[in-house]
């Protein structure tokens, strides 16, 4: 596997890993949502911000367990050290937060790209890869990070094409 051969570390951010009565991970089953519908071009923007709720498939329509004790474990199986780490709402990714300092240091970042009800906007994805990159461009120009998006929305040319645009504004 090529990855491995780069790869020592890696960091999976989500804003549902830890059980909210334990503050644990959760050893168990979680549970994954069902695919949201497609968008047209223009859709995503109009979007209200508290549509997760209303865009999610009750339990009995879940498709196979996750557990995230299996994702680091296939991490580890190649010798990657995988860490887990569950922001709090309205985090900060600025250069002095908790978020960019942990992803500054990882060989792979994996990002939700809905955090805390934003919908399909990426508000906070879209700004920690802008900064990520910034940082990357001044500091170490020749340190390679690969940025992995996941996303229970099909619409991933609407996905792509958001960053994008948003990183062609940033410069």
């Amino acid at each position: 596997m090529a990855s491995g051969k780069y790869l020592q570390s890696a960091v999976f951010i989500d804003d549902n890993i830890y059980n909210q009565a334990t503050a644990k991970p959760d050893a168990g089953d979680i549970e994954i949502r069902q695919p949201k519908p497609v968008m047209q071009a223009g859709e995503m923007e109009k979007l209200p911000l508290a549509n997760k709720a209303a865009t999610t498939v009750p339990s009995e329509q879940a498709n196979r367990p996750f557990r995230t004790k299996d994702l680091v474990g296939s991490f580890a199986e190649y010798g990657i050290v995988c860490a887990l780490y569950e922001p709090e709402r309205d985090f900060s990714t600025d250069k002095e937060s908790t978020i960019f300092n942990l992803c500054q240091t990882a060989d792979l970042v994996i990002l939700d790209w809905d955090f805390h009800e934003d919908g399909v906007r990426g508000t906070k994805p879209k700004a920690l890869i802008e900064k990520l990159i910034e940082s990357g461009n001044s500091v170490a120009p020749h340190h390679v990070r690969l940025i992995a998006i996941y996303t229970n929305t099909p619409s991933l040319h609407m996905i792509a094409s958001s960053l994008f645009d948003n990183l062609e504004k940033a410069g």
